[in-house]
């Protein structure tokens, strides 16, 4: 796949300086009537945030946008796995030999050597009928204390951020005329193609509540397949996955 510097036709785009969150700043363009779809990419975030309303370090040098489509003929899981899909295959174009160290981790991270180096928060907007989708990802070295996670960066490739976006937004337009060919399938058997830990131990936390067992996988609907140790399977919608060997 080439890298494509383009803007897609038919886009909005703005290029800011500063924003409290590129989601929040759509949602502002959103109600002053703007149509989609959006893109808007940042240098600096004063409030940048990740799933279930956690801090999303925000370093100059780092890249992180958003946009908005709508999506009253996508379910969210399917955009969710549509996102992560064009963004670790964006990404492979920047990496030369060293695309198998970078994986999809579930429900919506993309690691690399194991570090979670990009994250993507969706919401809703207008009663469900378009979807803002926050996108960042670490390009310069990155350090951040008392993380939940392991966290990498992408430094040692020299990525410019604008031709990161812009080669995901095309891309991303790419997986969705497959969507629509092919089915979510088509697209679930790519994420998984790429998926970090089937077959390992991992703890899914669910904030109230912890499951523990073997990762078989992700069903038809998106959600993790969880062996538990008793042999009986467990469907899991959303969480937070944590990998007991280390994989």
């Amino acid at each position: 796949m080439e890298i494509s510097s383009n803007i897609p036709r038919g886009w909005s785009f703005y290029d800011l300086d500063k924003v409290d969150s590129t989601n929040e700043e759509i949602k502002r363009l959103l109600k002053k009537n703007k149509s989609t779809p959006i893109l808007l990419i940042a240098k600096k975030q004063t409030k940048g945030r990740g799933r279930l309303n956690r801090k999303w370090v925000s370093l100059e040098g780092n890249l992180f946008f958003s946009f908005a489509i709508d999506f009253s003929e996508l379910s969210a899981e399917t955009i969710s796995y549509l996102v992560s899909v064009s963004l670790i295959n964006s990404i492979d174009v920047f990496l030369l030999n060293h695309k198998k160290e970078i994986q999809c981790k579930w429900p919506n991270d993309i690691c690399f050597r194991g570090k979670k180096i990009a994250g993507i928060l969706m919401e809703v907007f207008n009663s469900g009928k378009i979807v803002v989708v926050g996108v960042g990802v670490n390009l310069i070295q990155t350090y951040i204390d008392n993380s939940l996670y392991l966290v990498g960066d992408l430094s040692e490739f020299s990525i410019d951020r604008k031709a990161l976006m812009f080669n995901f937004c095309n891309e991303f337009i790419r997986q969705k005329l497959n969507f629509e060919k092919h089915g979510f399938g088509y697209i679930r058997d790519i994420w998984i193609s790429r998926a970090r830990g089937i077959g390992s131990k991992i703890i899914v936390n669910l904030g109230h509540n912890q499951y523990t067992g073997i990762f078989r996988g992700v069903n038809n609907k998106g959600s993790l397949i969880l062996e538990q140790y008793n042999g009986e399977e467990k469907i899991i919608s959303t969480g937070d996955v944590i990998f007991i060997s280390g994989v």
